[in-house]
């Protein structure tokens, strides 16, 4: 991949290319903090160039650094799961966990995620097998696919919302079997089991009544009740 860059930093925000004029505009990069150039000419492919010194900065790099950044600016990620998000209040960058340094860790006071962003290189089987060996669930953010022209809300859609772009290296059960899940979920599904119980002891005092009812009606002696009201 070529060095041409296309994702900097502005005033703390993370900023495509797309997104602003061309010459000098206060845009850093995100590997070095150097001072970017935009070119957008009419030619060659828009990109940022380094001012001055240029740190080599590869595209893979970039986007690297782009998904640490929307993670520590975030609090929440879907997973897999399709309906199911993991919220986090902890965000370490290439911290490292015994014998692996992985891209990105999160967690809660509950679970803890381990993230590999792929681009270029996906993790190796010796890299899964370390994982699986601290015991600390992995997902993968394949992002081999995505191209320069992708905007930053875009990549922010598909590192937080989108699961088409992940999947489990490995995937620690807890809850019974039941996937890593944030207590918001956990309170929600024991608030459905009240109400549901609830319900269910109303219909079965309702069924009692009815059938007390029946009891007590089966002893009154109707013919000599209606008898009387006649005879009245």
């Amino acid at each position: 991949m070529s060095s041409k860059i296309t994702i900097a930093e502005r005033n703390g925000q993370l900023v495509h290319i797309s997104e602003v004029d061309s010459g000098l505009s206060n845009c850093v990069c995100l590997n070095c903090k150097g001072l970017l150039i935009a070119r957008k000419g009419e030619i060659n492919e828009h990109h940022f160039a380094h001012y001055k010194v240029d740190c080599g900065i590869h595209f893979e790099t970039q986007l690297h650094l782009a998904v640490k950044t929307i993670l520590r600016e975030e609090n929440k990620i879907r997973l897999p799961e399709r309906d199911l998000f993991f919220y986090y209040d902890t965000v370490k960058i290439e911290k490292r966990l015994k014998t692996i340094a992985p891209d990105i860790f999160i967690k809660n006071d509950q679970e803890e995620i381990i993230i590999e962003v792929t681009v270029a290189h996906a993790c190796d089987d010796l890299k899964i097998a370390k994982i699986r060996e601290i015991n600390i669930s992995a997902l993968e953010i394949d992002l081999s696919k995505i191209n320069r022209e992708t905007s930053i809300s875009e990549l922010r859609k598909i590192v937080i919302e989108n699961i088409n772009y992940k999947k489990w290296l490995y995937k620690k059960m807890v809850f019974n079997d039941v996937p890593i899940i944030e207590k918001e979920k956990i309170k929600t599904s024991n608030d459905e089991v009240k109400v549901a119980d609830t319900s269910l002891l109303e219909v079965i005092a309702f069924v009692f009544f009815i059938i007390l009812l029946g009891l007590v009606a089966d002893r009154i002696p109707w013919k000599k009740v209606f008898r009387n009201n006649i005879k009245r």
